[in-house]
């Protein structure tokens, strides 16, 4: 999956890109993250999915994309896009149990400062 590197930015330093739109801000586009990170991973409420976020794919974008978080909005175009791996199948709502959240802590650990 193809995303912007604005929003990828802003998730991983938690600050707005000037360039980044209150669209791009919507969970409904930001849902497709989830499920490109982590396949078949469930939420059932907005509630739910804030937890996925900060839990889950916040912390893989650190992983996959470290450099994002050292560099400056300036450094960015509004039309550069990424692409996002996968970082591990979830089956439902597996990502709650202590053995999938420790598969994680495992693979994310190596690329958080």
């Amino acid at each position: 999956m193809r995303v912007k590197a604005i929003v990828l930015w802003w998730l991983i330093k938690g600050e707005e890109h000037p360039a980044l739109t209150q669209n791009d801000k919507k969970i409904s586009n930001l849902m497709p993250l989830i499920q490109a990170l982590f396949p078949g991973m469930n939420y059932f409420s907005n509630t739910g999915f804030h937890a996925v976020m900060n839990a889950w794919v916040i912390p893989a974008l650190w992983r996959q994309f470290p450099e994002l978080a050292t560099r400056p909005a300036s450094h960015l175009r509004a039309s550069a896009m990424f692409d996002i791996r996968e970082v591990m199948p979830c089956n439902g709502y597996e990502w709650q149990t202590r053995e999938w959240q420790e598969r994680f802590k495992t693979y994310a650990r190596a690329g958080r400062p």
